[in-house]
């Protein structure tokens, strides 16, 4: 970013380094990097959902949605809400912050704005 025509303009005009850094460099790096913080926490929750549900993630007494998820397979046909639920959790979970991380974008992108807003 320091090579944008911008940056150099203010260097220009004669701004501080902390002014060119906190006005302008950090403005837009933030937003890219906690949108994507945001959705990656998504496929980590399914990561370790996966790792649980095949027993390679945490062991018990600790929950995990993957491991409820792989302790009702036994049940499935008797009681499959044991496994429908933990699996619904998960999904719920990673559709809300899917759909967090894509309001973040449109709220926080301040070149798609109109001027007036």
């Amino acid at each position: 970013l320091t090579g944008e025509t911008y940056i150099e303009a203010t260097r220009n005009l004669g701004a501080t380094h902390f002014r060119i850094l906190f006005s302008h460099l950090l403005p837009n790096v933030l937003a890219p990097v906690l949108v994507a913080a945001i959705l990656a926490t998504g496929d980590a929750i399914i990561l370790e959902a996966t790792f649980g549900f095949f027993g390679l993630g945490a062991q018990p007494p600790t929950p995990s949605w993957g491991a409820m998820m792989s302790s009702g397979t036994a049940q499935l046909f008797i009681a499959p809400w044991v496994i429908l639920f933990p699996g619904f959790a998960v999904a719920m979970t990673v559709i809300f912050l899917n759909l967090f991380g894509d309001a973040l974008i449109g709220a926080l992108n301040v070149r798609s704005k109109p001027k007036g807003a």
